[in-house]
Order: structure tokens, then sequence, then C-alpha cells
């Protein structure tokens, strides 16, 4: 949902956004980054980014991330090893 150089923590996103899930804070490449949520399926992944965007919280430059195995990866990569499609 975000990314800083500077850490936030839980209550910041819910104050200051609205946003009630558990953020996780992940230190990458000299940035914070907060994601929230864990989905299987890139389109539900997908789907909970864009109401993120149309909420009324200021956040919208949230971006799905990828994961495999605990590394992240890129989404391209992630719907490959899962044989999933794209969705726009």
């Amino acid at each position: 949902i975000a990314a800083s150089k500077k850490e936030v923590n839980q209550v910041y996103f819910t104050q200051r956004h609205g946003i009630k899930e558990a953020v996780t804070i992940e230190y990458y490449n000299t940035w914070y980054k907060y994601t929230i949520g864990a989905f299987n399926i890139y389109k539900e992944a997908r789907d909970r980014r864009n109401e993120i965007w149309a909420e009324e919280n200021k956040i919208d430059d949230a971006f799905v991330t990828a994961y495999n195995s605990g590394e992240r990866i890129t989404v391209q990569e992630a719907l490959m090893i899962s044989k999933q499609k794209w969705y726009k």
C-alpha cells in the first residue's frame, strides 16, 4: 500500500488512512515497504489493490508484489509459476 524512506507503524495507517488490516513492514533496497493481505490468486490481489485506490484513504499508488518461498519475485514470474493470467 505504500513505500517510504521513513518507518511508520500500524497506528499511522489506521488513523491517517483508515486501514484496519494488519500492515506488514519490510525493509527492501533502502525503502520501508508496507503491505496488507496475502493472496494466492493474482486477480484477488489486483482487485484489493483497486479497492484501496477507490477508497477515500489518500492511497493512490498501491501496487501488487509477489513472493516465492519468502523471496520477492516479479508479478510476471509469479504468474508463470502459478500458471495464472494477467488481468488489467
